[in-house]
């Protein structure tokens, strides 16, 4: 609605503007050939007190697998049209001859180039531990399960 103001050919508009729910969740469940039976799950919320903040809890429970995640994603950095966010998470898996267990956190980065393309870059810190082995297993499954928690660190760069 138009509201005259002191100075004569300028108006102030006074709009109202109802934002639209943000949030969501989300339940599935299903079968599959690798995992069995499985149910998943996630919370996501893409407008974090008003600032266009994304964050979001998954987590993936099947009969050979789990997975937890946490992301959260900042849409606007420092002032510049730079996208950023953190990943957390937590994966198990059960294979037929050992049990594969991985905990880290991946930092993104991305930056939108021209109409419709974006580059970014991903360094992921990642601890894996391989366990209970089956007494038929490889020796190179074995000779990992001897390792303990090992560590990957790496950088991945595309658009």
């Amino acid at each position: 609605m138009p509201v005259e103001t002191e100075q004569p050919g300028i108006m102030n508009l006074h709009v109202k503007v109802k934002e639209k729910l943000t949030g969501s969740i989300s339940v599935g469940g299903g079968y599959s050939s690798d995992d069995g039976l499985f149910t998943s799950a996630q919370i996501m919320q893409r407008n974090l007190f008003g600032k266009g903040e994304s964050v979001s809890i998954r987590a993936y429970l099947g009969q050979a697998a789990q997975r937890y995640i946490f992301s959260f994603t900042e849409p606007w950095m420092f002032g510049y049209p730079v996208a950023g966010g953190l990943d957390v998470y937590n994966w198990l898996r059960d294979y037929d001859q050992f049990t594969q267990e991985s905990v880290g956190f991946r930092l993104r980065v991305g930056k939108p180039f021209g109409l419709h393309s974006r580059v970014f870059a991903y360094y992921t810190f990642e601890q894996d531990r391989v366990s209970d082995v089956s007494s038929d297993a490889s020796s190179y499954i074995r000779s990992q399960a001897d390792l303990g928690w090992t560590t990957l660190s790496s950088v991945t760069v595309g658009a």
